[in-house]
């Protein structure tokens, strides 16, 4: 073969390569499946558990000015009781048999001032014997009511309503003058006191909500709020003493709340808002090249998108910027991606 044919065959093929190769269309891009979530807007709550127990609201420690002997009993510990109810009497055998005595004299001091004051209105007598009878008689009505007081006083009666609790006292016992026979605890004004370290209470606000739950009584949960908190810590403990109140919900009835008593454990379960941002879960964020990022979609592309985090709730990470709401985030499937990876969800 000639040097003139071989140069024209050599021309010939590579036209003819060319011509394929120009012919011949990209292959096409697979797209990669992955797992994606629409972060939405949340707020990130830190939940700290506090133990504690149940108080009354008020209560009213009962007991005889005067003492004595404990002559009838009616009720016993747990008794619910209406506000003015009798709960026990002390023997008044020798006050009234004084009451008597000084009624007798009230009435011979009123019929002794009565003839008296006759006589001074006819001037037969002078004004200081007249003013001498009529403060005896003063002096004996003053008598009178003083013991008909502590006839009533032998009779003790329930001042609001509530349960009697601390009655540790029996038929036949002598009390002594404001010795505590028992004690009526309001029961619709229950509270939970809890006791807080010194490196939590700075966090904690008046009007803080939170959820106290009872080990002893498995199914009952009650929302609850923040009414005080104390100003003096422990001096062993260093913890301060905060005040819930119970705010029941149309979740807990009437018959739940019967149930809880002073001094029942309490726990309660603390929320404080401390950020605002998009909860995503921890595993998809990437740490590199002094970048947080994650993989972000759009219109079907993946690309990194660097994000500021705060704080870690649980397996969940807060993105406190560079995610909005509606964003799309690769969860899963995100080992293979690279900035304009075409995707394709699996879970949308």
């Amino acid at each position: 073969m000639s040097m003139k044919h071989l140069i024209f065959s050599s021309v010939l093929m590579i036209c003819l390569v060319l011509t394929a190769c120009n012919g011949k269309k990209e292959p096409e891009q697979k797209a990669l499946k992955v797992r994606v979530l629409t972060v939405d807007s949340l707020t990130n709550f830190s939940s700290f558990t506090y133990v504690g127990s149940v108080e009354e609201g008020s209560s009213v420690p009962m007991s005889f000015v005067g003492g004595g002997t404990i002559k009838t009993l009616e009720v016993k510990n747990g008794d619910i009781v209406k506000k003015g109810q009798k709960l026990l009497t002390v023997d008044n055998t020798s006050v009234k048999s004084l009451l008597t005595s000084a009624e007798a004299k009230l009435r011979q001091a009123e019929d002794g001032y009565a003839r008296v004051k006759q006589v001074y209105d006819a001037g037969g007598i002078s004004e200081v014997k007249f003013i001498e009878i009529k403060t005896q008689l003063e002096e004996a009505r003053a008598a009178v009511t003083g013991l008909r007081k502590q006839v009533s006083n032998c009779v003790l009666t329930a001042p609001i309503d509530g349960v009697v609790c601390n009655c540790e006292v029996e038929v036949g016992q002598n009390l002594l003058p404001n010795q505590t026979a028992m004690v009526i605890v309001n029961m619709k004004d229950l509270k939970v006191t809890i006791s807080v370290a010194e490196n939590k209470i700075g966090k904690m606000k008046v009007g803080d909500r939170g959820v106290v739950f009872f080990p002893a009584i498995d199914s009952l949960r009650i929302p609850c709020v923040v009414e005080k908190k104390g100003v003096l810590a422990n001096s062993i403990t260093h913890t301060y003493d905060v005040t819930m109140n119970l705010l029941p919900d149309s979740t807990v009835s009437q018959a739940d709340l019967a149930t809880l008593l002073p001094g029942m454990v309490a726990k309660v379960n603390m929320l404080y808002q401390t950020h605002e941002g998009y909860v995503i879960p921890s595993f998809c964020v990437q740490n590199g090249y002094n970048q947080i990022t994650v993989w972000a979609v759009n219109e079907g592309v993946a690309n990194r998108r660097e994000i500021t985090i705060g704080s870690f709730v649980g397996d969940y990470v807060l993105v406190t910027d560079g995610l909005e709401q509606g964003d799309v985030v690769v969860v899963g499937g995100f080992q293979k991606l690279y900035n304009g990876a075409k995707v394709k969800p699996i879970n949308k």
